[in-house]
């Protein structure tokens, strides 16, 4: 939340998305802050420690942190999990190290004014496109557990862009110990 912003901040894309577009620091940079109770204070970034030409996306860490700092609207709330997204295409055959699954973050927020979305990032918060990795929840939420273990889920959203008849859907992989975390989304 400390980082120098990349672009026009956009505290409503940062809510749904847990993340931002910020300046990283440049190899060997440094942050000095006081840090005591969870919360981080006294913030300090020498600007010649940042690196102006490589826009990163960054996650946002602590809801409270991103308040304070105003790159999220005043109450709102969002909550994010780690998960391994199912892929839906085959390796090509000479092809020896592939997964089934790449990682993805799940990120649930709600507006002050009770509006609800889903949206998702790859593992390192980056976004390919706003549009199609975000969607508002209006009943049309199903997530149904197709396995045990591990904890496989099958997760579909219906006519979520105004009524256009537009859905998503995917299935996903947790670690086990998540599952609970999953249920209290």
């Amino acid at each position: 939340s400390f980082m120098p912003v990349a672009g026009t901040e956009d505290i409503e894309r940062n809510m749904r998305f847990g993340t931002r577009r910020v300046f990283p620091l440049r190899n060997v940079g440094l942050i000095q802050a006081h840090f005591e109770n969870r919360k981080f204070s006294g913030v300090n970034i020498d600007q010649g420690d940042v690196s102006l030409s490589d826009p990163k996306y960054a996650m946002l860490v602590d809801r409270e942190e991103a308040l304070a700092q105003r790159v999220v609207p005043e109450g709102m709330y969002f909550n994010q999990i780690l998960i391994w997204k199912e892929k839906t295409i085959m390796p090509p055959e000479k092809l020896k190290a592939w997964s089934p699954y790449k990682r993805l973050i799940l990120t649930f927020a709600r507006t002050s004014l009770g509006i609800k979305t889903l949206s998702w990032t790859d593992k390192w918060g980056a976004i390919k496109d706003a549009q199609d990795s975000s969607f508002q929840i209006r009943h049309n939420l199903f997530v149904q557990q197709t396995k045990l273990t591990p904890a496989t889920f099958k997760l579909k959203i219906l006519d979520i862009h105004g009524g256009n008849g537009v859905s998503k859907s995917f299935n996903f992989m947790l670690e086990t110990d998540v599952v609970p975390r999953l249920q209290a989304l």
